[in-house]
């Protein structure tokens, strides 16, 4: 009751506070009011999240959301992230981040003269978000969301369903919030956007939320991150990117986001781009709130295996409402002031030897990319609106699509680096180009070398190491003078090196299918795995069995311990295993091993025919059988054994003397078709011989078969031997990706400082490093205005 009637007290607070900013607009004496408002909003916030983990941590069963996602075995830091495990959750954490974000963000507009637009449209936000959350709300008791069972008031259940197993992984603990957050401060440039419109401030605007649209960027860039940290680690399919389309949910406004920054800088340049900007800015937010869509709506249920289920249709109707409104009114906003800003911004031409044409042009690239992953993912949606059945699109057309895109991106990179503002002497361009080329040229030749000889891969590595090298020059030039300035630079070298990451790992990654008994080896690729037993880890929790299963894997001499786990839990009622992957890192390649199942077996002879099979006899020299028949005649009948059904195998023995016909029985299991030993002895062979199993063929029973197993006459039957099947993969320099995905998170926060400086986040914005410009690209030259 008391985290429901918060929420329902904050949609109220958020209504009121979107109405005073609004007024305020005329009104300024309203704004204190407002901001107070808004300030309480938060406090709520924070009040109703602390209330709800405080549940959480003390096992409230008695909070349907709890009850669903929690449970008492679920360590304490795992038990933290149930806090957002569902999408009542998920709902709960957006509003908190936004709320928090809003009142971080209040005195830096209040001191640019923004307070009123941004914080109207952003407490708008707000009212949306909590709508969802009064529909979708955590604090929903168990017989509330159960009417039918007859649930008494104030019953609470001895434990909860748990969380799912995939999501007790480390990586999910950061990954998630980071995420929303992301989501959260990419309302802020959306915001400042539409403050730009309504106070006809076309330029400023981008001048301000620079340092706001760079922080929602790296934050989107590093949740992305963590999700293919957690990917590569748990889920133990040997990658970091499947194209889902949950992952591709959330890089579509990261491309638009990362196009936006460079079009933002070409604007605070030379003027241009100004319609571009709007246009971005509000694009972003609508594909935050899309992704929001497509993951929490249920409608990508058959496409993802991350999507959340079905929500109800009143959840499903307030995303769409939520999505619709915030696009029309984007689209509204920018119609209204159309020919005010095409006044303004008059007539402007690049020069094609110039950086902003080059950032331009690179913008264009991010947001083809962006298009064509958005069509992709959206086409299951697309094919439901046709009628079709849906059906996602293949991970290899992704490749196919986005490899070329992303070669043209690379070259253009390094050119609007190389690239003076306004135009670049011919000479001068190669004169800095020159190193780049010839280093990329060296490089790309060893890449061929080493057997990286695919035509798209030889030249996506050349673009890559282009930008590498050609990036890391001038990162080290301008690092040595200007440490603060190094951001662009990083993130660019950061992006070259993931690309070649994913060229070694995706793209010559090589696999071997390994089935092991214990002390078994197996020799792939220069690498010995050698299967060495298992143990079982996570005793003291009861909803689980979990055993990591130990193989040595020896390369040079040295050798490492690879520990995948295979483990059954109660959330799924033990049915099927969950596999995670054990890894041994080392800087050239990882060694990766997918479990795929543990199973006993009898370590001696096993044959299987059909009818008129005939085969040499293990441990019988000179014998064989043919399976003539079956006898079938009992188990036609119905007639059982103590719940088994007798079965026979007709069977011819033959050797260089004679030839003699038997029929082994075996009382076999109704459902299974196995059954225990029923041993037959040859005596003249010294071996013993039995029919366990039968294999029906449905379509065609004269093609079933059999299966005997054999054993030495006299010897007793051997205990059963465990055999661990799984997928031994070498991905070589994996990374690489790692290294430049963190590179590129710190470039994003590191550019943040150059625009947080007073005279760069107030009203004059100009760069005054024109001393500085022989020795980094980087430090921009000042802007020019375009002709009127």
């Amino acid at each position: 009751m008391f985290g429901s009637i918060i929420i329902n007290g904050l949609l109220i607070l958020s209504i009121i506070t979107t109405i005073l900013y609004y007024l305020s607009f005329k009104k300024e004496n309203l704004l204190k009011t407002a901001r107070s408002f808004y300030h309480v909003i938060t406090l709520g916030m924070i009040v109703a999240s602390a209330y709800l983990m405080y549940n959480v941590m003390t096992h409230n069963f008695s909070f349907t959301y709890i009850w669903r996602y929690s449970s008492t075995e679920l360590p304490k830091f795992l038990l933290a992230t149930t806090f957002y495990a569902g999408q009542e959750g998920s709902f709960a954490l957006w509003a908190l981040m936004l709320s928090v974000i809003g009142s971080l963000l209040i005195p830096y507009v209040k001191k640019h003269n923004y307070e009123a637009p941004v914080m109207t449209i952003y407490s708008l936000i707000l009212v949306f978000i909590f709508l969802i959350m009064i529909n979708k709300s955590p604090f929903e008791y168990i017989w509330d969301s159960f009417p039918d069972q007859n649930i008494e008031a104030g019953f609470m259940p001895a434990n909860g369903n748990g969380l799912n197993p995939i999501l007790q992984n480390y990586w999910n603990v950061i990954h998630p919030p980071i995420l929303f957050l992301g989501f959260s401060a990419m309302s802020v440039p959306f915001a400042f956007a539409f403050a730009g419109l309504i106070k006809r401030e076309y330029h400023n605007w981008i001048k301000v939320s620079m340092p706001w649209t760079l922080f929602a960027t790296g934050l989107l860039s590093l949740g992305i991150m963590l999700g293919g940290f957690w990917a590569y680690e748990t889920l133990g399919w040997g990658g970091f990117w499947g194209w889902d389309p949950v992952e591709n949910a959330s890089l579509i406004p990261l491309l638009t986001a990362i196009a936006l920054v460079h079009t933002m800088l070409v604007q605070k340049k030379t003027g241009g781009l100004i319609r571009t900007n709007f246009v971005l800015a509000i694009i972003s937010f609508v594909l935050v709130i899309y992704s929001t869509f497509l993951t929490r709506s249920g409608i990508l249920g058959d496409s993802s295996v991350h999507s959340f289920g079905d929500p109800g249709k009143l959840t499903y109707t307030l995303l769409l409402a939520f999505l619709s409104f915030f696009t029309l009114i984007g689209i509204i906003a920018l119609f209204a002031r159309f020919k005010d800003i095409s006044r303004v911004a008059g007539k402007l031409e690049f020069q094609m030897s110039s950086r902003e044409f080059m950032l331009s042009l690179g913008s264009l690239v991010i947001l083809a990319i962006a298009g064509f992953v958005l069509v992709g993912t959206s086409w299951p949606i697309i094919q439901e609106v046709l009628g079709q059945a849906k059906t996602g699109v293949q991970i290899s057309i992704y490749d196919a699509g986005s490899l070329p895109l992303t070669a043209v991106g690379l070259i253009l990179m390094v050119f609007s680096v190389f690239l003076n503002w306004k135009m670049t002497p011919a000479e001068l361009l190669v004169k800095k180009m020159w190193l780049g080329v010839l280093l990329a040229a060296i490089f790309t030749n060893v890449f061929i070398f080493l057997g990286y000889n695919e035509f798209k891969h030889i030249a996506l590595g050349f673009a890559a190491f282009f930008a590498l090298f050609s990036n890391l020059e001038y990162l080290i030039k301008t690092a040595r003078k200007y440490p603060k300035l190094i951001g662009a630079y990083l993130s660019h070298f950061g992006f070259a090196l993931l690309i070649l990451g994913v060229i070694a790992s995706g793209g010559y990654s090589e696999s071997q299918q390994m089935t092991l008994k214990v002390g078994q080896t197996k020799e792939f690729n220069g690498y010995t795995f050698k299967f060495v037993g298992k143990n079982q880890i996570e005793k003291e929790f009861k909803d689980r069995e979990k055993f990591q299963y130990l193989v040595e894997v020896t390369h040079d001499g040295k050798t490492d311990v690879a520990k995948p786990i295979i483990y059954y839990s109660d959330f799924n009622q033990r049915q099927q295993p969950f596999l995670e992957p054990g890894i041994l890192e080392s800087f050239s390649s990882d060694i990766y091993l997918s479990p795929n199942v543990a199973d006993y077996k009898y370590d001696i002879p096993i044959i299987s025919l059909g009818k008129g099979d005939k085969i040499d006899v293990p441990l019988a020299s000179g014998l064989a059988m043919t399976v003539t028949g079956f006898d079938m005649q009992s188990m036609m009948g119905g007639d059982t054994n103590n719940g088994t059904l007798p079965f026979g195998a007709i069977v011819e023995f033959s050797d260089s003397e004679s030839t003699f016909v038997d029929t082994l029985y075996s009382n076999l299991d109704p459902q299974s078709f196995v059954g225990e030993p029923n041993w037959f002895t040859l005596e003249k062979y010294n071996t013993d011989i039995s029919f366990v199993q039968f294999m029906p063929d449905m379509q065609d029973m004269g093609k079933s078969k059999v299966a005997f197993i054999l054993k030495e006459a006299g010897n007793e039957m051997p205990a059963p031997v465990e055999y661990f099947s799984f997928e031994a993969s070498v991905k070589p320099l994996i990374n690489l990706v790692w290294a430049g995905t963190i590179a590129i998170v710190a470039g994003f926060f590191i550019a943040i400082g150059k625009y947080t400086k007073s005279k760069e986040a107030g009203n004059n914005l100009e760069d005054n490093s024109d001393k500085t410009k022989t020795d980094s690209n980087i430090l921009e030259e000042k802007p020019y205005i375009a002709n009127k």
